[in-house]
């Protein structure tokens, strides 16, 4: 089996180097900067225990890579990134490839499936920075993730076994997961939170705004026919097995997913994670102001260059309320 990781940065790379160092044959296909170091001089994983270089082959192209049948494909994309791969991913693979979307959120699947026969989906949890070319910070103390697997929506079927045995072979917590979509849906409500600490970082209200994002969701969620407490209780007794976050280079890890696009001055994924909200909203007749705001401001910090934690919550319940007065 050969496990070709599409999208090499934070996490895409950090599995990439652990399941190569599990006994795992892998590709990976990044681009820009990155797979130009990662190319010429191997990938550099950061971790509290300390450091190794992994060299890995890269492709910058799915075209670049020569597609054999037991080949396993791990989405690791950004899900504003996933179209065109996708696109190239079928182009080169056929539908047949096996897609795995290791991503935030739950819009991945339902586009792998306009292409592709089979999909499957990944609840992950393994915290990962990348900021530098050629380098990603992995902060678990021990183990350096959670990551469940399973058929989107439901079932377990070789895909799931054999990529499960890889990432335990690799120090991976994984498990197959027969209902990885109520586990993917359980951290959407928790992925609530991402916008308000990637644009207020640990700022007084800040804690009580993610909260409240997350009440609002699961409203959405109540009004769609979902459990959002089943579903929160599932995914915290799954996450409650990570060791916790360490220390590199004498730093914690400055912040998640979101908070690390924003710093690279980049899109985010708030269209895929809070924009999934404000559409659940929508469609069952919930508002969703807090959520629309968070939409609007991310999407304005990033017009504006602006770095992570230069928001103030009170500016973000603002435009709430006068988006409910509304």
């Amino acid at each position: 089996m050969r496990v070709v990781i599409a999208g090499a940065g934070a996490v895409g790379a950090g599995l990439g180097a652990l399941l190569a160092a599990g006994g795992t044959e892998v590709a990976l296909i990044a681009r820009g900067a990155h797979a130009a170091r990662m190319r010429a001089a191997g990938l550099r994983v950061r971790t509290p225990r300390g450091d190794w270089l992994e060299r890995l082959p890269v492709a910058l192209e799915p075209a670049e890579i020569r597609w054999e049948p037991g080949d396993i494909c791990v989405l690791a994309v950004k899900t504003q990134d996933a179209p065109p791969l996708l696109a190239a991913l079928a182009a080169a693979a056929g539908p047949s490839l096996p897609i795995v979307c290791a991503t935030n959120g739950v819009a991945c699947e339902r586009m792998v499936a306009e292409r592709f026969d089979r999909v499957h989906g990944a609840m992950v949890y393994v915290p990962a920075t990348h900021l530098v070319p050629g380098e990603v910070a992995l902060w678990s103390t021990s183990a350096p993730g959670i990551l469940d697997v399973g058929v989107h929506p439901r079932g377990t079927d070789d895909v799931t076994a054999r990529l499960v045995a890889a990432l335990r072979a690799a120090g991976v917590d994984a498990r197959g997961d027969a209902d990885i979509l109520g586990l993917k849906l359980g951290k959407l409500l928790a992925s609530t939170g991402n916008a308000v600490q990637a644009l207020c970082g640990d700022a007084a209200g800040a804690a009580d705004l993610a909260t409240e994002a997350r009440a609002e969701a699961a409203a959405c969620y109540r009004a769609a026919g979902l459990d959002p407490d089943a579903l929160w209780e599932r995914l915290t007794q799954r996450v409650a097995a990570f060791p916790g976050l360490g220390i590199i280079d004498g730093a914690a890890r400055p912040g998640g997913s979101t908070w690390q696009s924003l710093a690279r001055g980049r899109g985010t994924e708030a269209p895929y994670l809070t924009g999934e909200i404000c559409a659940l909203g929508a469609a069952h007749g919930v508002p969703t102001p807090l959520s629309d705001a968070l939409l609007r401001t991310v999407a304005a910090v990033v017009d504006r260059g602006d770095p992570p934690g230069s928001v103030d919550p009170a500016d973000i319940r603002a435009l709430a309320e006068a988006l409910a007065a509304r």
